[in-house]
């Protein structure tokens, strides 16, 4: 694998491998993580005297990277962080598909003074930072959201929309023509990745599976409050952050309940997480919740339902991880993908 390190205005300033030859990179690791939304990948160069000053132009911070990865997507990086040691021949870099562009940028509060979709909120959070949106699974729905923090990074504050759309997933992507980017793309899914339907075993395609699991975020209930709404033409009064008391709704599948004072709850997990379980007796489902009192920035009762929910629905059960060391992958398997 080959890795082109450019300047800020694309001109070649040399090129790694992964492999042999006179500069070489090693102890690499590529991460996607697809909650955070940018790809990482960091490195040590390798060179010999003669190489020194080149490879130090190369890897300077604010350049870039480019490459193709191990399933042949174009990745476009920018060097965050880089330490050059001509003393023991390395020089360590790390870098970022975000880059300065999103994650250098702040933007402060903002209240939607309109129904919007997930596309035109990241529009206006990312304006000059060379990003458009290129894929977007959501484009027909619209929510009033608004942000009152004193700052957030550009991408916390992109995720954070994706967050409030029924927590859909972002995924960068770039256009390549030599080594430069023509177009850098923001994609916007209900959910990266699909089931591949392949099962992989043990000492054949995997040497070990690490099993964890926890209950540190567990809770059954939850108590949302959402942002303040504008006043209403001639109404002089203090306004207050909405709440779900008094909101009509009835759920669909029956599992989950709105109790007239806003508290979200579920029987159910609450049969096996109620706080008074005693004597090996189920519990009284309507009572003994483990709530959580949540803030969110929907300026509307609906769309603070649909938040709460949301959360409500990822935090009824434990939390378990598989750390899974893999030593066979298929090649059509990629990040979000489900296997078996």
């Amino acid at each position: 694998m080959d890795f082109y390190f450019t300047d800020r205005s694309w001109h070649l300033l040399g090129i790694a491998t992964a492999g042999e030859g006179p500069i070489h990179i090693v102890n690499d690791t590529d991460d996607q993580l697809i909650s955070a939304g940018a790809r990482t990948y960091s490195g040590t160069i390798l060179f010999t005297p003669e190489t020194s000053a080149k490879v130090k132009s190369m890897a300077a911070y604010g350049n870039y990277v480019l490459y193709k990865d191990t399933r042949g997507k174009a990745v476009f990086m920018t060097i965050m962080e880089s330490n050059h040691d001509p003393l023991l021949g390395e020089t360590t870099f790390t870098a970022e598909d975000a880059g300065i562009d999103l994650i250098n940028e702040t933007v402060g509060p903002y209240k939607a003074d309109k129904p919007m979709s997930i596309a035109e909120y990241i529009n206006f959070f990312v304006t000059d930072s060379g990003f458009d949106i290129g894929l977007n699974e959501i484009p027909d729905l619209k929510r009033t959201l608004e942000w009152t923090g004193e700052s957030d990074t550009a991408l916390a504050r992109i995720l954070s929309v994706a967050t409030q759309f029924d927590h859909a997933e972002l995924e960068f992507s770039f256009q390549l023509v030599g080594t430069s980017v023509v177009q850098r793309l923001i994609n916007i899914h209900k959910r990266i990745g699909t089931d591949k339907r392949i099962t992989l075993y043990v000492d054949k395609d995997i040497n070990k599976i690490v099993t964890s699991g926890n209950i540190w975020d567990l809770y059954t209930a939850i108590t949302p409050t959402g942002g303040t709404p504008e006043a209403k033409d001639g109404d002089t009064s203090e306004q207050k952050p909405i709440t779900l008391a008094g909101y009509q709704w009835t759920d669909p599948d029956g599992r989950f309940v709105l109790t007239s004072d806003g508290v979200l709850l579920d029987p159910v997990a609450n049969q096996q997480w109620s706080r008074l379980l005693s004597g090996g007796a189920r519990p009284d489902a309507a009572g003994a919740y483990i709530n959580r009192v949540n803030t969110y920035e929907a300026t509307t009762q609906a769309s603070l339902l649909q938040s709460a929910l949301s959360d409500l629905k990822k935090h009824n059960h434990p939390v378990v991880n598989y750390e899974t060391d893999i030593a066979r992958l298929p090649d059509n398997v990629d990040i979000g993908d489900t296997v078996h």
